[in-house]
């Protein structure tokens, strides 16, 4: 292939191409693969993260962060993969300028019913907070404080995400979703001897 891969790919649900985020000499972002042959197209160079980006459930529609620098602005980028039309599903504020320092996006994922798209954002393993938008553009609201690897159990009922070394349960059909006052429900503490956390490489996974 013509791009190197840094992120692991993800396969459209039809097996007909795949998604990844990648680099080649002239630009790095998100690229898509037919794999009936072998040329790697640029989908987006403001796609900053690894794993900032999903395919939906039926592997209709694509979602990605992609961040303005110039702006200042982190956008919620919905792309219907029949039409290539394009949706923002949210936005909030990241510092200016090419060689400032943002918060990376990442364990982006999508409820079993395909109506909702979680993620976290921070820094680091311990300064990140999750967000949840519904794909119909009606919000994008902040409802964990500090986690990351948020999952949606598949009756899409409960959150699950990490926190200093251990699970937490939050009900997603009680609390608000404009709000994080409700209390979350701790499930376990992780395995000892893990290491350090690490908010790329911890996952959370459901049963379905």
């Amino acid at each position: 292939m013509n791009v190197q891969i840094i992120g692991p790919p993800q396969f459209w649900p039809d097996g007909s191409s795949i998604v990844f985020y990648g680099t080649t000499p002239a630009a790095t972002g998100l690229f898509e693969v037919i794999l009936t042959g072998s040329e790697a197209v640029l989908i987006n160079s403001s796609v900053e993260s690894a794993s900032s980006y999903a395919l939906s459930p039926d592997g209709s529609q694509l979602a990605y962060m992609e961040y303005d620098r110039d702006t200042g602005e982190a956008r919620l980028i919905l792309e219907d993969l029949t039409t290539r039309e394009l949706a923002i599903l949210g936005t909030f504020a990241i510092p200016k300028g090419s060689g400032s320092s943002v918060p990376e996006t990442a364990n982006m994922s999508w409820s079993a019913d395909g109506k909702s798209i979680v993620f976290d954002v921070g820094r680091g393993a311990y300064d990140r907070v999750i967000y949840l938008a519904d794909v119909d553009g009606t919000a994008l609201v902040k409802v964990v404080d500090a986690g990351y690897a948020p999952a949606i159990s598949s009756d899409g009922k409960c959150l699950a995400y990490i926190n200093e070394g251990q699970v937490f349960l939050k009900d997603l059909t009680t609390s608000p979703s404009s709000s994080t006052i409700q209390a979350s429900i701790l499930l376990s503490a992780l395995p000892t001897g893990r290491g350090i956390p690490h908010f790329k490489q911890d996952k959370l996974q459901w049963r379905p």
